[in-house]
C-alpha cells in the first residue's frame, strides 16, 4: 500500500469478496456472525449492507439555546462528502454566514429569527435517515453507454451536482447522483454573471473530478446551465473578454475540451431548486435532485430554449479593441510608378525639357543627353512636392512668418524656405565652410515615397545604418531617420542574403577521456610548440641554436608541462617523455598527431 499503510476494516455482503482479505483486516473477522441487517459506518457515512446503499445517521438534538458556538458544534457532526445533502448543508452555510456577518460573540444567543431557522433546521435534520442511496452505479456491464451530465445555477448560492447516466443496450437507463458541490456568494458583491461563470468553472472541475475518480470510460460529458450570457462566453475565445472572464473560460475549455454545454430551463434544473436551500424533510422527498430532470431517463434532449440567443453585441465583459488609423497625404500616381530614383528624375527631367519646349514653341530640341543641372531640378521639384503634401501647416506658416504649430515634428530643427521654396534645416552652421545642402539640408517627409527612393539610391553599395545615413544627411535631413534607413535596409533583398548566417559544422562529441575523472595526466596528449631561440649561457661569444619546447596536456583536468627538446628526433622526445614520467608519473594513453 502507498506509504506503508495496509488498509483496514474491509466489509462486504458477499463472503466471496473477502476470501483474500486476510482476517485481521476485515470488519469482522467471522463473516457468518455479522449482521446483515446491520449498517457500516466510515466517516459518517453509513454503508448498508443488506441492500447495497449508503445512508446516513443523524442523532436528534435538542436544545432551547442557540449560540454561534452550539451552531458549529452541531454542524461538524454531520459529514457529507460527496454533497448528497446538498440543498440543506447549504442552508447551514447561509446561517453561519449571517451569523459571522452580525459580528457575534462565541457565546452570544443568536438573534430569536435566526434560532427560529437553526431549531427548525436541528430537528429536521434525523428524517434524512429514511434516504437510502444505492452504491451501484450500474457500470458493471461491458455493454454499458456511460455519460456525465452536469448541471449548474446561481441564485445568491452556487450549486453545482453531476448525474452518471448508464445506458444499456435494451435501451433503459439509469441515471444516478453522483456528487454535488455548495457555496455560498462571498461577501464583497460581484456581479451575477461573473458568479454564474466562476460557479460554471466549479462545475468543470466537478465533472473532471468525477470522471477522473471513476476511471471509467465515459461516451459523452454534458455540461448544463441556466445563464445565458454564461454559455456565451464559453462558447467564445478567452482572448475577446475581460481578464476575470478570460481566465475562467480558459480553464473550462482546457479541462474539459470535449464536454458539450447545454441550456437548461430553471424548472429542470435541480440545482436551481437546490440554491435556495430545502429543509430535510422536503429534501428526502424530492426526486429532481435525486434522479434528475426527466428528459435524462427518457433519452430524449433537454426542452428547447424560449428566449433567443443572445447577440453578440449583448454580451457583457468584452474586450475592448482599440483601433488606430494612419492618415497619410495622398502621394502623386507618377511618383508610385517608379522603384528607383534615376528612372524618376530622368523621365521627369525629359518631361520638364519637353514641356518648356512646349511653351516656347521651339520643338528642337538640342542634344540627346541630360545635365546634372537638369536632374537636379527635377530632384527638386519632387521634393517641393513632397514637402508640400506633408508639411503644409508648416509651410504655411513660414510663408506667413508665423511661428510653427506647437505639435508640429519640425519645431526643434528651426526651419526655414529658401529661395527656390525648399523647406531646410536652420542650424547654426551658416558661417561654417561648407557647401549649402551641408550647411541646411533639406527636409523630407519620413514615409513619403520620395524619401525611400533616396534612401535606396542612397543605399546602392549596401552599406550599414550608419553609413547609409551618413551619406543621406550631405543633402538631406529625415526626421527618425536612423528608424527609416533600418527599415528600408532590413527590406533589402541583397543585405538580407548577406546577412544570413552560414551553417556551422556541428562538433562531435567530446573523446570519454575528456569528460570522465582521472587522475592527472593519466590520459596526456603531446605536441610541438616552436622553434625556439636557445642558449646554454648569457656569456658573450655563445651561439644560440635552435631548439623546440614539447607540451603535454592533461586530458581531463588540462594541465599543462612543458619540456625543452633539442630538436625533432625520436631520441629527444623520449628523453622528453622520461623527464615528463619522472616528475608527473606515468600515463595510460598518450596522444598525439
Amino acid at each position: 500500500m502507498a506509504g506503508g499503510f495496509p488498509l483496514q476494516k474491509w466489509a462486504a455482503n458477499k463472503a466471496a469478496i473477502l476470501k483474500d482479505v486476510p482476517t485481521e483486516h476485515r470488519q469482522v473477522k467471522d463473516f457468518d456472525l455479522w449482521d446483515q441487517n446491520a449498517s457500516h459506518a466510515t466517516l459518517g457515512v453509513q454503508w448498508h449492507p443488506q441492500d447495497d446503499t449508503f445512508g446516513f445517521k443523524v442523532r436528534p438534538v435538542e436544545t432551547t439555546s442557540i449560540t454561534k458556538r452550539t451552531a458549529f458544534s452541531h454542524t461538524a457532526r454531520l459529514f457529507d462528502p460527496l454533497g448528497w445533502l446538498a440543498p440543506a448543508i447549504i442552508l447551514v452555510k447561509m446561517l453561519i454566514q449571517t451569523a459571522w456577518l452580525q459580528h457575534l460573540d462565541w457565546d452570544e444567543l443568536l438573534p430569536p429569527r435566526d434560532q427560529q431557522d437553526w431549531q427548525q433546521l436541528l430537528r429536521e435534520l434525523p428524517m434524512v435517515e429514511a434516504k437510502r442511496i444505492p452504491r451501484w452505479l450500474h457500470t458493471g456491464s461491458s455493454s454499458s453507454r456511460l455519460e456525465i451530465h452536469a448541471l449548474q445555477t446561481h441564485r445568491r448560492e452556487r450549486m453545482r451536482r453531476s448525474y452518471l447516466k448508464a445506458s444499456t443496450d435494451g435501451g433503459r437507463s439509469v441515471v444516478t447522483l453522483l456528487t454535488a458541490k455548495s457555496k455560498v456568494a462571498p461577501v464583497k458583491r460581484v456581479t451575477l454573471p461573473r458568479l454564474e461563470l466562476s460557479s460554471a468553472a466549479m462545475l468543470t472541475r466537478l465533472a473532471a473530478r468525477a470522471q477522473e475518480t471513476l476511471k471509467l470510460v465515459v461516451s459523452q460529458i454534458h455540461l448544463y446551465s441556466d445563464s445565458e450570457v454564461t454559455l456565451a462566453w464559453i462558447r467564445g475565445h478567452p482572448s475577446r473578454w475581460t481578464t476575470y472572464v478570460a481566465n475562467r473560460v480558459a480553464e473550462i475549455q482546457q479541462l474539459l475540451p470535449e464536454a458539450a454545454w447545454h441550456h437548461v430551463p430553471s424548472r429542470d434544473n435541480p440545482a436551481d431548486c437546490a440554491s435556495r436551500g430545502m429543509q430535510p424533510s422536503e429534501l428526502v422527498e424530492f426526486g429532481l435532485w435525486w434522479q434528475g430532470p426527466s428528459w435524462l431517463t427518457e433519452n430524449s434532449p433537454p426542452p428547447l430554449r424560449t428566449s433567443p440567443r443572445l447577440a453578440e453585441d449583448e454580451v457583457p465583459e468584452r474586450r475592448a479593441h482599440i483601433n488606430t488609423v494612419t492618415i497619410k497625404p495622398p502621394e502623386s500616381d507618377m511618383l508610385l510608378r517608379f522603384s528607383t530614383l534615376r528612372r524618376l528624375l530622368r523621365v521627369s527631367a525629359w518631361c520638364r525639357r519637353w514641356l518648356r519646349a512646349i511653351q516656347a514653341r521651339q520643338f528642337s530640341v538640342s542634344g540627346t543627353s541630360l545635365t546634372p543641372q537638369k536632374l537636379e531640378g527635377a530632384l527638386g521639384t519632387w521634393i517641393r512636392e513632397a514637402q508640400a503634401a506633408w508639411f503644409s501647416e508648416e509651410i504655411k506658416a513660414l510663408d506667413r512668418d508665423k511661428q510653427l504649430p506647437r505639435r508640429s515634428a519640425l519645431q526643434r530643427l528651426s526651419p526655414f524656405l529658401d529661395h527656390d521654396h525648399v523647406l531646410r534645416v536652420g542650424r547654426r552652421l551658416k558661417h561654417a565652410i561648407l557647401s549649402n545642402d551641408e550647411r541646411h539640408p533639406a527636409i523630407l517627409p519620413r514615409d513619403s515615397w520620395l524619401t525611400t527612393l533616396i534612401i535606396h539610391d542612397q543605399h546602392r553599395l549596401h552599406g550599414g545604418v550608419q553609413l547609409t545615413l551618413a551619406s543621406l544627411r550631405q543633402r538631406f535631413w529625415i526626421p527618425g531617420g536612423r528608424a527609416r534607413v533600418r527599415q528600408c535596409i532590413h527590406q533589402c533583398i541583397t543585405c538580407v542574403r548577406w546577412r544570413a548566417k552560414s551553417p556551422q559544422q556541428l562538433m562531435a562529441d567530446l573523446p570519454p577521456p575528456r569528460v570522465n575523472i582521472a587522475r592527472a595526466f593519466t590520459h596526456t596528449g603531446v605536441d610541438y610548440a616552436g622553434p625556439i631561440a636557445l642558449r646554454t649561457t648569457r656569456e658573450r661569444g655563445h651561439k644560440t641554436y635552435k631548439g623546440f619546447l614539447a607540451i603535454f596536456v592533461c586530458m581531463s583536468t588540462r594541465a599543462v608541462h612543458l619540456e625543452a627538446v633539442s630538436d625533432l628526433t625520436t631520441d629527444a622526445l623520449l628523453a622528453a617523455f622520461r623527464r615528463f614520467t619522472s616528475r608527473r608519473g606515468l600515463c595510460e594513453v598518450l596522444y598525439s598527431d
